[in-house]
């Protein structure tokens, strides 16, 4: 009788493949972690476009100034949507010389930027940061001091800036632009073809 002998363990040739499996595998995962913190980063840059939709909408519907600060808070940065307390004889109008009302007043009795509570303050992913700047439209014209670097009028005007979302010294998506006439785009005031 012919005694058959059992094979125990594996052979080189079943670990490597085992192996290659897993690295395969762990390989997927990580392109799959990766691509999560970008479209959150994606997802991000696209709330914050509909959400200044949003404010210059509800700016020139209920004809006050609206404006949008940033503010950080460990490591984390925010932003959230101000408005400005006018008096009731000083509401903005349709045309109305708001900046030159405005523009002269201070000490006490200068108007206060306060949180809109209709807009929850928004934090941005890990890592993301929010840097705006204004954009200097008209020449030799200067904005009140202390005022957000974002602001729509209440008459469909804004004070016209450059958003852009960064990851470290990456940049998220194309910048974003608010127009003087109140426009939020991603292109850029002037520029050729558009209005």
């Amino acid at each position: 009788m012919l005694l058959r002998q059992f094979q125990q363990g594996f052979t080189l040739i079943e670990l490597m493949v085992v192996m290659l499996l897993i690295g395969l595998l762990s390989g997927l995962v990580m392109l799959g972690v990766g691509g999560n913190e970008q479209r959150n980063q994606l997802l991000a840059r696209s709330q914050l476009e509909g959400q200044l939709r949003q404010l210059a909408l509800e700016s020139l519907d209920q004809g006050r100034l609206i404006g949008l600060q940033t503010r950080v808070e460990q490591d984390k940065q925010y932003y959230f949507a101000v408005s400005l307390d006018l008096p009731d004889e000083q509401s903005v109008m349709p045309n109305a010389p708001v900046l030159s009302s405005l523009e002269n007043r201070a000490g006490q009795n200068a108007p206060q930027w306060r949180p809109l509570s209709s807009f929850k303050a928004q934090a941005l992913p890990d890592g993301v940061t929010l840097n705006i700047e204004p954009l200097q439209i008209v020449q030799g014209h200067t904005w009140p001091a202390g005022w957000p670097t974002v602001v729509w009028l209440g008459n469909g005007e804004s004070r016209p800036a450059r958003l852009q979302l960064n990851h470290g010294d990456q940049l998220i998506g194309e910048p974003i632009y608010v127009w003087p006439s109140g426009r939020v785009d991603t292109k850029a005031p002037g520029q050729a073809g558009l209005p």
